[in-house]
């Protein structure tokens, strides 16, 4: 599984939620499951994935993005999926 650790420099916050979101709907072959996240629980995952590196600027989702407890919420749900058994991410080692 790719690295996460620098994830918020490689890729916007859309691509990230909408992967999250539905990982098959862009590849069919893609490993990570889906993980019938609410949107709400998306939203917090991508906030706290925009942490791990550099974010590219998106000024419609940047206030929603980088409220602290929503990044908190998204981190104890990549913590709670286990993200990090397939994902290398800074802090999770």
């Amino acid at each position: 599984a790719p690295n996460l650790s620098n994830v918020a420099e490689k890729t916007d916050a859309r691509w990230i939620y909408y992967w999250i979101k539905n990982p098959r709907m862009y590849s069919p072959e893609a490993r990570m499951p889906s993980l019938r996240l609410s949107d709400e629980e998306a939203v917090a995952i991508t906030s706290y994935l925009l942490t791990l590196g550099t974010p590219k600027p998106d000024p419609a989702l940047s206030a929603k993005l980088q409220d602290s407890d929503t990044i908190k919420q998204g981190e104890k749900l990549v913590r709670k999926y286990g993200c990090a058994g397939c994902h290398n991410a800074t802090g999770m080692e």
